[in-house]
């Protein structure tokens, strides 16, 4: 796999910008509690859409889009009731995260 000198420098360039905001907020977590809960400052948005997809991951979508493949398309369906349930698990645990 070949990187051309973009690519490498855009990865360079984001690792020193995610350093960065780490050194510039490292001083104002106090606990391992707060640092778990953001202190607190975490839209309820960003909570529900980051509990979403690490409940639908990656391998999770690419395995539901093969099984359709296989399957058929009438599965499409099914794997509905699938997401809703990930989708009101989210809604019901992102607020109690906060707490």
């Amino acid at each position: 796999m070949y990187f051309s000198s973009i690519d490498i420098g855009i990865t360079i360039v984001y690792f020193a910008f995610v350093l960065w905001i780490d050194y510039a907020s490292m001083h104002k977590v106090k606990s391992f509690s707060d640092y778990v809960v953001g202190s607190g400052n975490i839209p309820m948005l960003l909570v529900f859409a980051t509990l979403v997809a690490t409940i639908a991951g990656g391998g999770a979508t690419i395995g539901r889009v093969a099984y359709i493949r296989t399957t058929g398309a009438v599965i499409i369906l099914g794997l509905f009731g699938i997401v809703l349930v990930q989708l009101i698990a989210a809604w019901y645990v992102a607020p109690r995260i906060r707490k």
